[in-house]
This record gives structure tokens, sequence and C-alpha cells, in this order.
């Protein structure tokens, strides 16, 4: 991740909340979904999780690097509305149960 990407992702946890962690998450594996399906049939998938720019992820394939918070905010904002309710109450049982 560049500085600028990094930036964005604070400012999205920041201003929108904890539970856009999840949101962020799933949007990323929305975006890589093209390249991950095309190295499981190569039998590559392996050297992508390195998230390694000289392993064999082709050019025209999306990337971790080509991910911009922007593109899927709309996505992230869907997300959130279904299941926001869900999210928030599994993060606080996840609070309480490590405070004790």
């Amino acid at each position: 991740m560049d500085m600028s990407q990094i930036t964005e992702l604070r400012f999205l946890f920041y201003f929108f909340g904890m539970d856009y962690y999840v949101y962020y998450t799933i949007s990323l594996f929305k975006h890589l979904l093209p390249t991950l399906q095309l190295l499981h049939q190569n039998k590559s998938l392996i050297p992508f999780l390195y998230l390694n720019e000289n392993y064999l992820i082709p050019n025209e394939q999306q990337s971790f690097n080509t991910f911009r918070i922007h593109k899927y905010y709309d996505y992230m904002k869907n997300l959130q509305l279904k299941y926001r309710d869900f999210i928030i109450n599994d993060f606080n049982e996840l609070l309480l149960s490590n405070s004790i």
C-alpha cells in the first residue's frame, strides 16, 4: 500500500467506524476476485498471497495496488446498511469476552 491508500483507509475507519474494516476487506476481495479466479485456474494462487508484484499477476489483472476505496464506497455503504447491526453486535461481544 502506498501512503495515499493508508491515509484513505485511516480516514475511512475514523469517520465511518470500525465496522468498515469488515466492509473494506469484503470490497478488497470483490476487487481481487477476477485475479484470484484466474490464478486458481492456473494453479498459481500461492504466489499471489505474497502480494508482491514480482509474482505471477498479469498487468491487466486487478491487484492489491489497484484497489481504490472511492470506487467501492457505494458497495461498502450498502454492506453497512445490510449488516451493520450484526457486525456491531459481534464486535461488542468480542470486546466483552476479551475484557472478562
